[in-house]
């Protein structure tokens, strides 16, 4: 993306504002004040003498911007990098001569507020995000930022690129999602077109001053009986930040601050539920509270589970041993049957000598046959032979 053109041509006198009566001693404010932009920050203003001879005079530049002071120049322009922190900056230009000085001539520079409320917030390392109000009403409106990085010696130009992910809010450009660090500084330059005139409104923000530190993935929670160890694990750029610990304990929120070291002990109540959560805080600024992390038994409606399971357990043991014998009596036959007496023939043998071991076993006596005699006489026994 082309950044915005370097050199502004038009020259353009705002107003001009100065007394007509000199100080005692005779000595006029300079005339003609105008101002040309080199590039997106660097401002050249220019200016003529007074009328009168100006020999040993010098001049005297100040301004509100709390980024400069009172300067002197010996001649009759000066170039200097200005953020005006908006649309406009007044600037005051008199002559001191010889000890005697002027009247200020009064030139405010001053442009169409394009913005409001603008911020920028570093958050999750390199992540930042930039955000302001605006009316929407150019269609041409466009946000350029550049970095200065504090943490290095090398100081190379500045240079602007228009955000390449705005964020939107109906429709309207209200914020830019852009790469950098706490060790940068940003720039900001707001460009449009307001009654056919350019417009530029022009910002500096520190991102170290405007950190959110994200601390989600960055911390734990160890358990050891009823001790509970809070860590937590930051670059040594973001070891600035104190972090703040909020935990609840049988429904009661307790929080600490803790400056220094990456960890922290606390002994809690071993029956209570317990919740922890954590951020990072600096100066007014904190990081969104973490999502909690939850220890301990889950609180429920009504008795505590535990009664019942300290009153129902007993009862069912019992249940099942009375259920047992009762069982076990009424198939005790079954479950147990009698055993007979062995027989020993070992003994019996030996007490009869020779009678046999098997007399006491019963044989069944052999049944008489029963007959009929029937005697039947012979008739011819009883004749004679002759």
């Amino acid at each position: 993306m082309k950044p915005p053109l370097k050199v502004l041509p038009l020259v353009v006198l705002s107003c001009l504002i100065f007394s007509t009566h000199s100080k005692p001693g005779g000595v006029l404010p300079p005339q003609n004040v105008s101002y040309e932009w080199i590039d997106d920050f660097m401002l050249r203003l220019s200016w003529n003498p007074p009328q009168h001879p100006v020999t040993n005079c010098k001049y005297l530049v100040s301004t509100e911007s709390k980024s400069h002071g009172i300067e002197t120049y010996t001649e009759p322009y000066m170039e200097t990098f200005v953020v005006m922190e908006g649309g406009s900056i007044p600037w005051n230009i008199a002559t001191v001569c010889n000890g005697s000085e002027s009247e200020p001539a009064v030139f405010n520079l001053s442009y169409p507020e394009l913005v409001k409320n603008f911020t920028c917030t570093l958050y999750s390392g390199r992540n930042t995000h930039c955000q302001w109000s605006a009316d929407g009403h150019s269609s041409d409106f466009k946000f350029y930022y550049g970095l200065a990085d504090e943490c290095s010696d090398d100081n190379p130009p500045l240079h602007l690129q228009e955000c390449s992910s705005y964020t939107l809010t109906n429709g309207v450009k209200s914020g830019c999602e852009l790469k950098a660090t706490w060790c940068h500084v940003l720039f900001a330059l707001f460009t449009a077109t307001v009654g056919n005139q350019p417009v530029r409104n022009t910002f500096k923000r520190a991102l170290k001053d405007n950190e959110i530190l994200d601390m989600e993935g960055k911390w734990n929670v160890m358990q050891n009986g009823s001790k509970f160890t809070i860590s937590w694990d930051l670059s040594a750029a973001s070891r600035r930040w104190a972090i703040e610990i909020k935990y609840t304990e049988c429904g009661e929120t307790h929080k600490s601050l803790h400056r220094n070291g990456v960890s922290y002990e606390l002994e809690l109540l071993p029956h209570c539920q317990k919740s922890f959560a954590i951020r990072a805080v600096k100066g007014t600024w904190a990081s969104p509270w973490s999502d909690w992390k939850h220890y301990g038994p889950v609180p429920d409606e009504g008795p505590n589970a535990l009664v019942y399971v300290a009153f129902a357990v007993p009862l069912l043991m019992a249940f099942v041993v009375v259920l047992s014998c009762v069982c076990f009596q009424r198939n005790k036959e079954t479950l147990l049957p009698k055993v007979p007496e062995p027989v020993d023939y070992l003994s019996e043998f030996a007490n009869n000598n020779n009678k046999s071991a098997f007399h006491n076993h019963y044989i069944p006596e052999k049944e008489e046959d029963s007959c009929r005699i029937l005697l039947v006489l012979d008739p011819q026994l009883g004749k004679g032979n002759c």
